[in-house]
């Protein structure tokens, strides 16, 4: 299936802007004020955030545009090589951009509910900060899920649970190019096949399901509709409302 050569995020600039907007509220309100530097912790992820979204964008656009300006006569292997170079980079800016989510969410919640979301004083404890705090992480992980994400941002987590084979792939995509191996296996202008079941030993055949395209654009979907969640559940922990408008194109 051919997808558009851009990436179309609707919802990211105006959720960011509010969500920075809703912690500089959260952090004048004397029952909370600036505890534990937690607005810095804050905001430093969400910016990470904002930039991995940019680089999944930017690189997206970028892929797209070498294959299409790459010489007809020149060697398909350094055809190859840079499609993986960009293939790398837009897996790991997508994982990375729901771990900074994360992160961030953590650090605000930390602020409601210092014991039911990881301590952002402690070293240890940002290391566990992951998407498993809201995903869960299995019958043998009894940290994960924290109980802060079903208490506080319900909706956050039902919207990952309801995604969570989406988010599994992009994982995984990533976890194999930057430990392993390529991922890519061939395409065309638009179009960037990946290897299916990467993880398993010896396996080079291609999906004949995903693309670096299509999982790029659900990523983007995906985003679109965490972004508002979080934002319209974030600021209700902290007693205000959000109102999306739209503004057109």
């Amino acid at each position: 299936m051919f997808h558009p050569f851009e990436l179309n995020f609707v919802n990211v600039i105006g959720t960011y802007n509010a969500l920075w907007d809703i912690s500089g509220r959260v952090v004048m309100d004397p029952q909370f004020g600036d505890h534990d530097n937690w607005l810095l912790t804050f905001r430093n992820g969400l910016k990470g955030m904002l930039a991995r979204i940019s680089a999944v964008d930017r690189e997206y656009t970028a892929l797209h545009r070498f294959q299409t300006d790459f010489p007809a006569d020149e060697n398909p292997n350094d055809w190859s090589i840079g499609c993986e170079s960009h293939a790398g980079l837009i897996f790991f800016a997508m994982d990375s951009t729901i771990e900074c989510f994360v992160f961030s969410l953590n650090a605000l919640g930390f602020v409601k509910s210092k014991s039911d979301f990881c301590d952002i004083t402690d070293p240890k404890a940002l290391r566990q900060i992951s998407p498993q705090n809201i995903l869960g992480g299995g019958s043998s992980d009894r940290q994960n899920p924290r109980a802060g994400y079903q208490k506080h941002f319900p909706r956050v987590v039902a919207h990952f649970k309801a995604n969570e084979t989406l988010l599994a792939r992009l994982f995984e995509y990533h976890d194999v190019s930057k430990h392993r191996s390529a991922i890519s296996a061939g395409g065309s202008a638009g179009v960037l096949h990946i290897r299916d079941n990467p993880k398993f030993p010896g396996n080079g055949m291609s999906s004949v399901v995903h693309t670096v395209e299509s999982l790029a654009h659900e990523f983007q979907t995906f985003l679109d509709a965490a972004l508002p969640i979080a934002t319209e559940e974030a600021a209700a922990v902290f007693g205000y409302t959000v109102v999306k408008r739209n503004l057109g194109s």
